[in-house]
């Protein structure tokens, strides 16, 4: 299986009735493809925009050895726009969308369609959504537009109702563990689905396996940091090797299951957790009595909910500054650290 010009299994349905539409000429100029994150919906729209500006068609997939196909892969193709939300990935801008609007209404290059691509439309700003509302009001010819997003209510009330809205279903698990077993070892498929939720994919499809190494040295310092064996310095370190959300999104797992298991005596050997068994018996013995469990629990789920709260800014159009949220939770669990370990930090 590869990922450039295919569908995965878990697509097939939609990409037929997509491909078919592009045969018969009924394909919607605007159309929104809904689904969870990490499951390879602009991977699918990548797919797509090749076949639909292949020159060689077949059994509705791209032939990806047309020039057509060859400058969709060097990314130089001048029929295609895909807008992209930032250094941060945090949103979508009027400026982008403008391009967008240029793009829409220039002559063709190749003298056939253009297409444009908006992953995770729901992080355009107001304004952003208001520029695009003219381009989706007013379509072009053969000019076809694809949204993509994981919080469809996010979406602007008028945006939604100018698209066409397709589910994308989520994997299996077993679809999931097929996909990820051509690349990974079993154990490394068994982390892998831990980090995702279960999904295909994390971070984007460039996921490495440098980078799960990246999410497992980030967990052991956390965990570090907590029993002061490292410092809120090294624990930046270690972050700043991922995105700031998926680290942002690794603390509120690490926490949340710290929290669930300091109440259970007795395990199952049936999960992979990110906390192991020693780690979890070392908080407990920092525990000497129930009082000083329900203090540390305490101040474990008010520190949960600032990750809940960091986690709600980064979704806001606000502009956030990732690395400052991020930050502020560092130093917080640092502190966390300090009232399990009964040190000060002044």
């Amino acid at each position: 299986m590869t990922r450039e010009g295919l569908p995965f299994d878990w697509q097939k349905t939609v990409w037929d009735s997509l491909a078919n539409a592009l045969k018969g000429q009924s394909l919607p100029h605007a159309f929104l493809l809904e689904g969870e994150r990490h499951i390879g919906k602009t991977l699918f729209t990548r797919a797509f925009a090749k076949l639909v500006l292949c020159k060689n068609r077949k059994d509705n997939l791209a032939c990806g050895a047309c020039r057509s196909c060859s400058m969709i892969s060097a990314g130089t193709h001048p029929d295609r726009l895909e807008l992209e939300s930032g250094e941060n990935h945090v949103s979508i801008k009027v400026d982008d969308v403008r391009l967008l609007s240029t793009f829409s209404q220039r002559s063709s290059h190749s003298g056939a369609a253009r297409i444009a691509i908006i992953p995770e439309a729901h992080r355009m700003n107001s304004s952003a959504s208001n520029a695009l509302l003219k381009t989706l009001e007013e379509p072009q010819d053969q000019v076809y537009i694809i949204l993509t997003s994981s919080e469809f209510g996010r979406l602007s009330a008028t945006v939604r109702s100018r698209v066409q809205r397709i589910k994308m279903r989520s994997p299996s698990l077993q679809e999931t563990t097929d996909f990820l077993s051509d690349e990974l070892e079993e154990e490394g498929v068994l982390e892998f689905l831990r980090l995702s939720r279960g999904k295909p994919f994390i971070d984007g499809p460039e996921f490495s396996r440098q980078e799960l190494s990246h999410y497992r040295d980030f967990q052991r310092c956390v965990l570090d940091t907590l029993f002061f064996k490292k410092s809120s310095y090294e624990l930046q370190k270690c972050a700043f090797k991922l995105k700031p959300h998926s680290a942002i999104d690794e603390f509120f797992l690490i926490a949340s299951e710290i929290l669930k298991r300091n109440f259970i005596e007795q395990e199952g050997d049936n999960e992979k957790p990110c906390v192991s068994k020693e780690d979890i018996s070392n908080i407990r013995s920092k525990q000497n009595s129930a009082l000083e469990k329900a203090e540390f629990s305490e101040n474990l789920a008010t520190f949960i909910s600032f990750v809940e709260s960091a986690q709600k800014v980064m979704k806001s159009s606000s502009n956030p500054n990732p690395q400052l949220l991020l930050d502020s939770l560092i130093w917080r669990w640092e502190r966390l650290g300090s009232s399990l370990e009964k040190r000060n930090i002044n």
